[in-house]
């Protein structure tokens, strides 16, 4: 009997501009740690591929990562889990929002959350954050208190360490935003995909470990190893809620409209977070040599690019300026000048065509081409 063979293609592949260095997806080229592979090589030679009957041993992995890696205690029954931050998303909105209620999102934000929100029948309402006069980007508490009063949200989504401007909001920041919905009627959805890719100036800490037990009380955090680990096509992440009726909440949403994790991708996750963290401390290393790599490269030779470098993810959110600028479609300039794909900046929802977010997550050589590409199409836009 022939063996099959699915035919996969790596989307960075099949959606890049022929030609061009796709930096312009949020996923690393960097093989996955080796008790991965292992752990999956070991689960489909072990002869059993049948459903699971919970997830208990992903939930043990991830709560005891938590407490060593950010002090955060965590319960057994805090945990549900779905088949990616997405769905963990779709259900968190499902279940603690009603039809044509306001949820809050702050931006720019990751394009399918801003998708996913009127798609599920409720009411975006974007909360910008401001950058400022170096490009790093801040949380607008003027704007947010006037937001809460005129909307009158039933949830307000957050993004720490934060896709795509890369900030790491702090515990004083995280408190900030409690004490303006502590006595109003919303919840917190706190995306924390990025929590683990995090550079020396800043620290993740959980924003329900931030606050107090009002808040807390109210919030539900996504988690996943999809972005830490590079294991987003095994699709697993957790939503920790901050209280037994918010999990009860999470409980009533059917699986069937949300999805739930696969087996796989809970036995990679699980020993991504039991045996991974000197990969994960490697990894980290690299991407900051390569964050700060960019950015000289940005300030020495590619004037018509700028930004802030980020504390957390591996995406640079940048600004163009002068003539490049002027062009009307960024994106679309630098890739056909450079042939560097990146992602446009307009799906963010700043709706600005100047700004494009580059993945730096790639091999040394990859971004020292790329840069070297954009440095010499400078000229262009002088």
């Amino acid at each position: 009997m022939p063996t099959f063979r699915p035919d996969l293609h790596a989307l960075s592949a099949t959606a890049t501009a022929p030609g061009a260095t796709p930096l312009w997806l949020a996923e690393m080229t960097f093989a996955p740690a080796a008790c991965i592979t292992a752990a999956l090589v070991e689960y489909a030679t072990g002869g059993n591929l049948s459903y699971a009957a919970g997830f208990e041993f992903a939930t043990e992995s991830h709560r005891q990562w938590a407490r060593r890696r950010y002090g955060w205690p965590t319960e057994t029954w805090q945990y549900r889990w779905y088949s990616g931050v997405l769905h963990a998303t779709a259900c968190t909105v499902l279940a603690l929002t009603e039809p044509t209620d306001a949820v809050v999102v702050p931006s720019p934000a990751y394009p399918p959350m801003l998708r996913l929100v009127p798609e599920l029948g409720r009411r975006l309402v974007l909360w910008p954050l401001r950058p400022d006069p170096t490009g790093r980007y801040q949380a607008d508490l003027t704007a947010l208190a006037t937001l809460l009063e005129r909307e009158r949200p039933g949830l307000l989504i957050l993004n720490s360490p934060h896709n795509p401007t890369g900030r790491v909001f702090r515990p004083e920041e995280h408190r900030a935003i409690a004490a303006l919905i502590a006595d109003a009627p919303v919840h917190v959805l706190s995306d924390e995909v990025f929590a683990d890719i995090v550079y020396t100036e800043a620290r993740h800490v959980p924003f329900a470990q931030a606050v107090g037990a009002t808040v807390r009380a109210r919030t539900v955090t996504v988690m996943s190893a999809s972005k830490t680990f590079n294991v987003a096509g095994v699709k697993c992440a957790a939503a920790i809620a901050g209280s037994e009726p918010l999990a009860h909440r999470l409980g009533q949403v059917s699986p069937a409209l949300t999805g739930t994790t696969s087996v796989a991708g809970a036995v990679a996750s699980a020993a991504a977070w039991d045996g991974g963290a000197d990969w994960l401390d490697r990894t980290r290393s690299t991407l900051q040599t390569h964050r700060d790599l960019l950015f000289e490269a940005l300030r020495d030779r590619v004037p018509h690019l700028h930004g802030h470098p980020p504390e957390g993810t591996y995406m640079a959110w940048l600004t163009a300026r002068g003539t490049l600028a002027e062009t009307g479609d960024v994106h679309g300039a630098l890739l056909r000048t450079a042939r560097v794909d990146l992602a446009d900046g307009t799906p963010f929802g700043e709706r600005s065509r100047t700004r494009v977010r580059m993945s730096f997550a790639c091999s040394r050589p990859s971004l020292e081409a790329a840069l070297d590409a954009i440095a010499a199409a400078g000229p262009e836009w002088c």
